[in-house]
């Protein structure tokens, strides 16, 4: 018998030593959102820092932060790397708050997922892996941040065929992670990772937990490199 070389077998041999993602350190949501923004898989370095902001700046909610001036709001992301860059994107994203729940910072997310993610691909600035990276780890929503780490990992495995589209990469993630957010959100932090240390544009393979996983041959590599 052929070993199981899916994406789906390799999460499952490997998901119980990864543990889950470092919870929300942040009740509400908008503080969830702004803090996925700003720090991603930082966060738990720097909680007491996004504490802070959401204490003692503008952007305690998201009306605050919609009333600011971008000097204001730059000043208070400054400690935060890009943040002065992200200010006109966080204040975009709290007047689209605004409009789609008010000033309430922890809504029942029950708007429809596929018109969130057209939403907020359309704020200049959010594309739509850091769209669906803030629906998943802010919202619990289930849907896969397709980053390049990880589009590079699943081309190179002939997991996704290239041109990648967004339905075909959403159905092998969720798939593997059985459309479950904690599954999710591990799987996604766990390539993330793993893009960093061995998938960058030169794949360093040996020592890989993905390496058992690998086509015969070695990693497909194509033409113009994910």
């Amino acid at each position: 018998m052929q070993p199981d070389t899916s994406l789906a077998a390799a999460f499952e041999a490997w998901q119980w030593r990864l543990g889950k993602a470092a919870p929300a350190s942040f009740a509400a949501a908008w503080q969830r959102v702004v803090a996925e923004l700003l720090a991603g898989p930082q966060q738990p370095r720097r909680e007491s820092e996004l504490h802070g902001l959401f204490r003692e700046t503008s952007l305690q909610s998201p009306a605050t932060t919609a009333a600011a001036s971008l000097g204001q709001l730059a000043e208070a992301l400054a400690p935060f790397p890009r943040g002065t860059k992200q200010a006109p994107v966080i204040a975009a994203l709290a007047r689209w708050w605004l409009r789609t729940w008010g000033d309430d910072v922890d809504p029942d997310w029950r708007h429809d997922l596929e018109q969130c993610r057209r939403e907020l691909r359309r704020i200049r600035g959010l594309g739509p892996e850091t769209a669906d990276r803030l629906l998943l780890f802010a919202a619990g929503q289930s849907v896969f941040p397709v980053e390049r780490a990880a589009l590079r990992i699943a081309v190179r495995h002939g997991w996704l065929d290239v041109p990648v589209d967004d339905a075909a990469a959403q159905a092998l993630f969720r798939s593997a992670a059985g459309d479950d957010v904690t599954g999710l959100q591990q799987l996604s932090r766990w390539l993330h990772e793993l893009g960093a240390t061995h998938c960058g544009r030169i794949p360093e393979c040996a020592g890989c937990p993905l390496e058992p996983y690998l086509p015969v041959g070695g990693p497909h590599e194509p033409p113009d490199s994910t």
